[in-house]
């Protein structure tokens, strides 16, 4: 069995209620049709369970995509991109240290280890997956490496200040509405993570009143490229917010922000069409970030899936999103 800790769907999902068909006409009856139809293939070929009466069974697949993930744009082309980064120098297959070696086991929980913990972290209806997930990585490297803390860091921080952007590859970190684990990586090796308890998690987390704690506006300097133009789309207030309030925002480079740690290189796997090196990756270099293509999850129910190529390709090729990309990151 193979466990992976981290995923990540880059995808901002606001939960719908789903109501009857009766009286749909138009193009959401003829949305729900075609997904109803879909939903019967996908469960046939990737041996899960699909159902157009989710929250998402009326919307066409366009639809799903434009409103629920990041700017349609072609994928990182990882195949292209070197695979080995660090602050001085190209890192080396052994550069990053190795764990645990080779185990002869059929599975194992990273969380038994003490490298993840046991808590369920909720990112509410906000696209900040990507960020959840490639801070826990980092959290898991910190531990591993030898410093024995297990200590939850900032996506709050990721989410109010990181507009990191790869404008040859059309992608960015767009707060509340997603972004990529490398540029969340990219931005931890150049401003560092705090530690949550001093700057928690609120944009995502209610109040009893079942409102937001915090209202972080984009990041200053965001890719409206990447992220299509979000200035006056949703509501935003960054006085309730530590990064982007007016007197020391934390997100500014002359505040009196302290990281807990900095982010010095990460690896980048794109072999991932390989389960046994999949497996062998998650021994050897500890918990892992993976993204993968949410085309499916549109209709997905429950089961593991297991989608033929044409439905989620292995391999990148110009236009194509990856159903998986793996990161692995050393800390100091």
């Amino acid at each position: 069995m193979i466990l992976v800790v981290l995923v990540v769907i880059p995808v901002a999902v606001v939960l719908l209620l789903s109501s009857s068909s009766a009286g749909l006409s138009g193009p959401t009856q003829e949305a729900l049709s075609e997904n109803a139809r879909f939903a019967v293939d996908l469960s046939r070929l990737c041996h899960a369970e699909f159902d157009a009466n989710g929250p998402f069974g009326k919307m066409s697949q366009i639809e799903f995509h434009s409103s629920r993930a990041l700017s349609p744009k072609p994928a990182f082309l990882w195949n292209q991109l070197t695979t080995k980064f660090s602050l001085q120098q190209d890192m080396q297959d052994d550069d990053l240290p190795l764990l645990r070696g080779s185990w002869e086991v059929d599975s194992f929980d990273w969380r038994d280890q003490g490298a993840v913990s046991k808590e369920v972290h909720d990112q509410g209806s906000l696209g900040t997956c990507a960020a959840f997930a490639t801070v826990g990585n980092i959290e898991a490297r910190r531990y591993l490496n030898g410093d024995g803390v297990l200590e939850t860091l900032s996506v709050e921080q990721i989410v109010e200040c990181s507009a990191d952007a790869d404008t040859a590859q059309d992608a960015a970190n767009c707060g509340v509405f997603g972004g990529w684990p490398k540029l969340v990586l990219e931005y931890a090796k150049k401003r560092g993570i705090a530690s949550a308890k001093d700057w928690p998690y609120c944009s995502g987390t209610l109040d009893k009143k079942m409102t937001p704690q915090c209202f972080p506006c984009m990041p200053e300097g965001y890719s409206r490229e990447g992220c299509d133009d979000h200035d006056d789309d949703f509501y935003c207030k960054p006085e309730s917010t530590l990064g982007q309030r007016r007197i020391d925002g934390w997100c500014g480079h002359k505040s009196s922000f302290r990281p807990a740690l900095f982010v010095t290189e990460y690896k980048v796997f794109d072999d991932t069409s390989d389960e046994e090196r999949l497996r062998e990756h998650l021994r050897t270099y500890g918990p892992l970030a993976v993204t993968i293509s949410i085309g499916p999850l549109q209709l997905y129910r429950r089961g593991i899936m297991d989608p033929p190529s044409f439905i989620c390709p292995r391999r990148g090729r110009p236009g194509e999103l990856l159903c998986s990309m793996i990161f692995a990151v050393s800390c100091q």
